[in-house]
């Protein structure tokens, strides 16, 4: 008979797990045992056992080769003595990204490609500047492909260190004449000691003048050579699509582009992934340290980073992805 106080294995599987379920047997029988749905459910019974005062050693295996996490995998002070592996020999990938799936064959910017609507990104519920297609990042447009530019004009051109600029005027010629849905694109910029990237709030191609979402967190200059030098180019700009391998979004319309690396890739036979959470596991004791906690054999995969800044009105809000990685091992 199955006995929660003195289980060793916890089964999990998003396929076929149910929060019902003791999570004691890999398939389900009369009796209420199977798998559960998340790792989440199966910590939150590591802690039953430590509150009764059980201290065995607990593996939680999962039986997915792929795991999509919802939310961060927070792990406290109260788990403890627990590894969380895949089951058997299987390869098991923990997932901080969404599939997008139903794309079909088209025409962008002149360039045949695949696409898919995506309506979370039309409704403003969801934005990505990292895509991986069959386990490999793709390349999000760039404008100059490589290099940088430098502005003809800042708001506060030699200003204190802290004195940020909103706006920039680029160069004139530096950029193209006519630029789809300026809102699209983002500016990444070095200066200092680091690099930032914004979103377009607005662009006056009359005046040139550009409008960042988010002011510069430290102030940048005109002159080259300095150390608040704006060496800057643009990301996701719809005219630089035409490449392999090359992804663009179009944000107001909920669509994605992506041109195939090569032939054998179809729109039905593309894995494609956007990374969703910042953060896939967190590790976090309170009034004691974690302790004995492993995580073994799992490949993390698909993250997030936002980028943030002391200007903005409200202290870690995201300004968009720059990715950490396809993927990591973790053994």
């Amino acid at each position: 008979m199955y006995n929660s106080y003195n289980a060793s294995t916890f089964y999990v599987s998003q396929e076929c797990g149910d929060a019902r379920y003791s999570g004691l047997t890999m398939e389900p029988d009369s009796n209420g045992n199977g798998p559960l749905p998340s790792i989440e459910q199966a910590l939150g019974k590591v802690k039953e056992l430590r509150r009764g005062g059980m201290k065995q050693p607990v593996s939680v295996q999962v039986m997915d080769e792929f795991y999509v996490l919802e939310d961060t995998l927070r792990i406290d002070e109260c788990v403890s003595a627990v590894t969380v592996e895949p089951f058997g020999e299987k390869t098991v990938t923990i997932s901080g990204g969404k599939r997008i799936s139903g794309f079909k064959k088209s025409v962008f910017q002149g360039t045949e490609c695949f696409a898919a609507f995506i309506p979370e990104v039309k409704e403003g519920k969801w934005s990505f500047t990292d895509l991986y297609v069959d386990g490999k990042r793709a390349d999000l447009t760039r404008y100059p492909e490589t290099g940088f530019l430098i502005p003809q004009e800042v708001e506060r051109d030699g200003g204190g260190l802290f004195d940020g600029s909103k706006w920039f005027v680029p160069k004139k010629g530096d950029l193209p004449e006519d630029i789809y849905c300026p809102e699209n694109m983002l500016v990444s910029f070095t200066h200092y000691w680091i690099d930032e990237h914004t979103p377009v709030e607005s662009y006056d191609p009359a005046t040139g003048k550009m409008v960042l979402k988010y002011q510069s967190r430290f102030a940048v200059t005109t002159q080259p050579g300095n150390k608040a030098t704006m060496e800057y180019y643009l990301e996701n700009l719809a005219e630089q699509f035409h490449k392999p391998n090359q992804w663009y979004l179009d944000r107001p319309n909920g669509m994605l582009y992506y041109v195939p690396h090569d032939s054998s890739q179809e729109p039905d036979n593309i894995n494609v992934f956007a990374p969703v959470l910042t953060t896939l596991v967190s590790v976090k004791g309170g009034n004691s340290p974690v302790q004995g906690v492993r995580l073994r054999n799992l490949t993390f995969a698909y993250s997030r980073g936002d980028y943030s800044s002391p200007a903005l009105a409200n202290p870690g809000e995201p300004l968009g992805e720059c990715g950490v990685g396809a993927a990591s091992a973790v053994s």
